[in-house]
């Protein structure tokens, strides 16, 4: 009304080229700050906090102790950025950034692009079943290209042992050899315990795992064996646990996967 601008616009919906009155635009807040950066740096930058994130579901919350489902959980930090030099590592779990609350992942991304590159930024979160906090200095977020070239070629050690089932979830399990690895093309430098068949139907089936998965920790502890999965397992099961929590490297890259706890040799098995 007093002809100051509000917005910026990004698109309008017609059927017929002509506008019909329905626009999208983002608030020009934002724009002024991009506007900013590229007067004084002749390019926009953006936060970045160096880390892989996702969604923190029920049962992620459950087998960490979590009362709600806030937050953002991390999956992996990229090597020689703000979070790892801040010493947030996977299955952390962030709460807040810089004061702001987290309230799901889809929320996190857009805080950290927000924040000034340099910025001394403090980070509640999650570990062990209680609250840390941290201290992060963010950079500038590199390109896609160098992303992808820091997060390439991430892929432990050899051992001969035969496949092992892993009791009611459904799947077997094996140590990385070198013939596994080939089998299931894994990089030669990956580490945990590899997934060698999969039940139909089955827990693991259910949660989208299949062969040639790696279980790289299992309720955040490393794992190199197949003893050290199913003590991790039983552990839990012992404690009344509704769910086991494991990090899996697969071909999309690394994410956290809870995996329902039934009662041992009720559930499915690998054929």
């Amino acid at each position: 009304m007093d002809g100051k601008v509000i917005g910026i616009n990004t698109a309008i919906f017609s059927e017929s080229g002509g506008s019909v009155g329905i626009g999208f635009s983002i608030p020009s807040n934002m724009a002024k700050s991009i506007v900013l950066q590229l007067k004084d740096f002749g390019h926009p930058r953006r936060g970045w906090l160096g880390v892989r994130i996702q969604q923190v579901t029920p049962d992620l919350a459950e087998s960490v102790g979590l009362k709600d489902t806030s937050g953002a959980m991390v999956a992996g930090t990229t090597e020689g950025g703000p979070a790892e030099k801040a010493k947030i590592k996977g299955g952390d779990i962030i709460l807040k950034f810089d004061s702001q609350d987290v309230k799901d992942m889809h929320a996190l991304p857009k805080i950290v692009a927000e924040s000034d590159v340099g910025k001394e930024v403090k980070v509640l979160l999650w570990r062990d079943g209680k609250e840390m906090s941290v201290t992060a200095v963010l950079d500038e977020k590199p390109s896609d290209a160098k992303l992808a070239s820091a997060e390439s070629g991430k892929h432990g050690p050899d051992a001969v042992s035969p496949s092992r089932d892993l009791t009611g979830l459904g799947m077997k399990i094996a140590p990385l050899t070198a013939e596994l690895k080939e089998r299931f093309q894994i990089g030669v430098d990956q580490k945990g315990v590899v997934i060698t068949d999969v039940a139909q139907g089955g827990v693991a089936a259910e949660r989208g795992l299949k062969a040639g998965d790696v279980i790289v920790e299992v309720q955040q502890t490393e794992v190199a064996t197949a003893e050290d999965v199913m003590k991790k397992v039983d552990a839990q099961r012992a404690q009344d646990r509704k769910s086991v929590l494991m990090l899996i490297q697969g071909q999309d890259g690394m994410r956290y996967v809870p995996l329902p706890l039934g009662k041992a040799g009720k559930d499915s098995k690998p054929g």
